[in-house]
């Protein structure tokens, strides 16, 4: 595999593209909505994926007839969620040989709309933490996904180590990375919320 020689930074979205983290939020989830009396299915799933934090959770507090407690739904998900990921998140197939290859020839970068604690965790679990040199969560910018900022911070960080930046996506819609600069790669068959 050749790496073409005008890339020299990639910013890669994190869950669901480099580490299957959404195993460990449906089993968080699920177990939250059992305590409040709900199954956890695809329709439930729904409500919450690709989403903002505030966003998913109010969507939740609205199912369990619960209007107004977001926040006190997401205060009780959030150490689950990350026990979960502090326990073992597996990379997905492909990449860690993808990071060993791009390690040491192209600045690498991860963004996530996950806030710190969990991005660190999931990548520490997972045993991926040391492949990258700029890491952007939801809580360290103003605006998260899909808003092209939380991208744009990734991008320009990995650029002041390299001069061309490419933007790897997976939930992330396109608007994101082009105010970037940057080409997409990585398009999946989910509609961006």
């Amino acid at each position: 595999m050749a790496l073409p020689p005008h890339v020299s930074a990639i910013v890669f979205d994190c869950d669901g593209l480099l580490l299957d983290t959404e195993s460990c939020w449906s089993r968080a989830e699920a177990a939250l909505f059992a305590d409040h009396g709900f199954g956890f299915g695809p329709a439930e799933k729904d409500l919450l994926i690709g989403r903002t934090l505030e966003a998913a959770w109010d969507n939740m507090a609205a199912y369990f007839g619960m209007p107004g407690a977001g926040p006190q739904l997401l205060a009780d998900l959030v150490p689950r969620v990350e026990a979960e990921l502090s326990a073992q998140v597996e990379p997905t197939p492909g990449t860690r040989r993808l990071l060993e290859y791009l390690h040491g020839r192209v600045s690498i970068a991860v963004a996530t709309n996950s806030p710190r604690a969990m991005l660190t965790a999931a990548l520490k679990s997972s045993g991926l933490a040391d492949f990258f040199e700029v890491s952007v969560a939801a809580d360290e910018v103003q605006h998260a996904k899909p808003h092209p900022e939380l991208l744009s911070d990734g991008v320009q960080s990995s650029r002041r180590r390299a001069a061309n930046g490419r933007c790897f996506r997976g939930f992330i819609d396109r608007r994101c990375c082009r105010p970037c600069g940057t080409r997409v790669r990585g398009d999946r068959a989910v509609p961006t919320r």
